[in-house]
């Protein structure tokens, strides 16, 4: 929902080899290393507190852009269970080519998934591709206002300055000073100043 974020220390744990510390109920802790492969579905993407490369890398981004619900197959179950054998051979095969190649095969509609992905977990990143164009000059301060502008109409919580221009950074925002004021390499775009009389 609306607000979620995701929790990128734990998703790091899981993906990474660290080890995981759980317990029984009524029984002592112990620890292990998870060795599965998370799998999410969701409607929305929500937003997440780390976006550094090494979070968002981890991530492999499918669309699945066909609604079933109007042609369900009530023997889908048993023609699977049928074909279990078959999907295991071409699973494993599957698996070795990839270990093979030591990276996915990304089509071009994972590689715009992702893109899209990467925006809307970082929604500085989705502030910038909605409100500004590259070049020109924008002083941090109204940067910054316009941004809070934006996440407050958009619905996101506004993170702090010095973490916004960080994020504006990673974005690969040039910065620079003019005339002692210091700013980065984006104007905001028409449409934005018009909609907000800025």
């Amino acid at each position: 929902g609306q607000g979620a974020e995701l929790n990128a220390a734990k998703i790091k744990q899981l993906t990474g080899g660290d080890p995981v510390f759980a317990e029984r109920k009524m029984r002592d802790p112990f620890s292990f290393t998870y060795w599965g492969v998370p799998v999410f579905s969701a409607n929305d993407v929500p937003g997440a507190e780390d976006t550094s490369h090494g979070f968002l890398s981890r991530w492999e981004v499918i669309r699945f852009p066909v609604d079933l619900t109007d042609h369900i197959d009530p023997t889908i179950e048993n023609r699977l269970a049928g074909d279990a054998e078959g999907v295991l051979v071409r699973s494993v095969q599957a698996l070795r080519d990839l270990m093979d190649r030591g990276d996915f095969h990304r089509p071009e509609a994972v590689v715009i998934a992702k893109a899209e992905f990467t925006t809307a977990v970082d929604q500085v990143r989705g502030f910038i591709e909605d409100c500004t164009e590259p070049g020109g000059f924008t002083r941090r301060q109204e940067l910054y206002n316009a941004y809070t502008r934006w996440a407050n109409d958009n619905g996101h919580g506004e993170l702090g300055s010095r973490k916004f221009y960080e994020r504006v950074r990673d974005a690969g925002t040039g910065e620079r000073k003019t005339g002692g004021v210091r700013g980065f390499v984006l104007n905001l775009s028409p449409g934005h100043l018009g909609a907000h009389g800025a």
